[in-house]
C-alpha cells in the first residue's frame, strides 16, 4: 500500500483510500485468481475487516493499530454524514420508477452515491446513476451519449424524451439524527424499453420498473420523497398539458393563417387575371403610363408619361348605368354635337373633358 501524505492525514482519508482499495481487491483480483483457477484469495464480508487487516500488514500503518478503532469510528460519523446524491427516473406518464436492489441484498433504492470531493451533485446524480443503471440522463456516458449522437447527425430526428438534470427538478430531505443530506433530481419521460444495466461492479443487483402504487415492501431512502416527488408529478403535468395546448394553438394559429394568406394569393391572382382580362379588352387601364399614341395626348389634353385614369370606355359606361341612356363621345371636346338622342342639342351627346 503507498499513499501520498495529504492521504494520510485524517482518518477519513485513509479510510476513503482504503475502500478504493477493497473494491479494487475484490472485484478484479479475487474474481480474476478464481477464473485463471489460481490460488483462492481471501474475500472480506465489509470494508471493516479488510481495513482492519491491512492495519495489522502494511508498513505504512502498522504505526496506527493501536488507533485503529478510534479511527474507524471517526470514519463512520463522517461517513454517515456524506451527502449524497442521485436520480429518480420514471416513465412518460409518470406512473412508474427505477429502483435498484442492493447488492446481495433485498432493499430496493433510487440510484445514488455519495458526492466525491470537488464534485457538483448534479455531476454526482448523474454519475451514479450511470454507474448503476448504465442510463446516463446528461448523456455524457454510455448508450444515451450514442443516442444523442445520433439524434445530431439525422436531420429529420426529433430531440431525446427526457431532459438533462436540473437543479429545478430537485428533491431533498434530511435524515433525522444524522443530519445527512439526500438529494434526487427527477427525470421524467425515459424509455421504458431501455436496457438498463450495471457499469460498477458489485453495486447492484437488479434494476426494475416499479408502479409509484405498488412499491416493493423493503426499501431504503424511498419513502422520504414520496410526498415531495407527488407534488412534482402534479406540477410537472399540468405544465406539460399547458405546454401541449399552446403548441396545439400554435399549430392551429399558422395553419388559419396559411389558408388565409392561401386565399388572400388566390384572390390576388384572380383580381389580378381580372385586371389582365380588362387591360387586354382596353376595359380599364388604371396604372398604365400614357404614351404618344395616346388619344388625350394626341388631342394635347395629356403629357407623355401621365398615369392613366379611366379610359373613355370606362366612363361612358358608368354614365349609361347612371343616366339610363346611352353616351356616345363626338371626338372634339369643344364643340356641342350636332345631334342628340332626340334630334335636338343634347349636351350629354358629347365628353366634357
Amino acid at each position: 500500500l503507498n499513499l501520498p501524505k495529504e492521504e494520510l492525514a485524517t482518518s477519513d482519508r485513509i479510510f476513503f483510500q482504503l475502500e478504493q482499495a477493497w473494491w479494487f481487491y475484490d472485484d478484479f483480483l479475487c474474481d480474476d485468481y478464481e477464473e485463471q483457477d489460481k490460488i483462492s484469495l481471501p474475500r472480506f464480508s465489509n470494508l471493516y475487516p479488510f481495513c482492519k487487516k491491512m492495519f495489522a500488514i502494511s508498513p505504512l500503518l502498522k504505526h496506527m493499530v493501536s488507533q485503529f478503532d478510534t479511527m474507524w469510528e471517526e470514519f463512520s460519523q463522517y461517513k454517515r454524514k456524506i451527502s449524497t446524491y442521485g436520480t429518480i427516473l420514471l416513465n412518460q406518464e409518470c406512473t412508474k420508477v427505477v429502483l435498484c436492489q442492493v447488492w446481495q441484498g433485498k432493499s430496493w433504492t433510487f440510484p445514488a452515491g455519495k458526492v466525491n470531493q470537488g464534485e457538483h451533485g448534479i455531476d454526482a446524480g448523474a454519475r451514479e446513476t450511470y454507474e448503476e443503471t448504465g442510463f446516463d440522463p446528461n448523456c455524457n456516458s454510455g448508450g444515451t451519449k450514442e443516442m444523442a449522437a445520433a439524434l445530431q447527425n439525422d436531420d429529420n430526428a426529433t430531440s431525446l424524451p427526457w431532459k438533462p438534470l436540473a437543479r429545478g427538478n430537485a428533491l431533498t430531505y434530511v435524515e433525522e439524527g444524522t443530519g445527512k443530506r439526500r438529494t434526487c433530481y427527477v427525470c421524467r419521460d425515459v424509455p421504458e424499453d431501455f436496457p438498463f444495466e450495471p457499469v460498477a461492479r458489485k453495486e447492484v443487483s437488479k434494476i426494475e420498473w416499479h408502479d409509484l402504487t405498488q412499491l416493493p415492501k423493503k426499501s431504503y431512502a424511498v419513502l422520504p420523497f414520496l410526498n415531495q416527488l407527488k407534488r412534482w408529478i402534479r406540477k410537472s403535468s399540468k405544465q406539460q398539458r399547458q405546454a401541449n395546448k399552446n403548441s396545439n394553438n400554435k399549430r392551429t394559429s399558422r395553419s388559419n393563417s396559411n389558408k388565409q394568406n392561401s386565399e388572400t394569393r388566390s384572390s390576388s391572382s384572380s383580381k389580378k387575371r381580372v385586371s389582365e382580362n380588362r387591360n387586354s379588352t382596353g376595359r380599364s387601364s388604371r396604372g398604365k403610363i400614357r404614351n404618344e399614341q395616346d388619344k388625350l395626348v394626341l388631342s394635347g389634353l395629356a403629357n407623355i408619361g401621365d398615369e392613366k385614369g379611366w379610359t373613355e370606355d370606362d366612363m361612358f359606361r358608368r354614365n349609361e348605368q347612371m343616366l339610363g341612356r346611352k353616351v356616345e363621345y363626338d371626338g372634339n371636346p369643344h364643340e356641342f354635337a350636332l345631334k342628340g338622342f332626340d334630334g335636338g342639342i343634347d349636351p350629354h351627346a358629347f365628353h366634357v373633358v
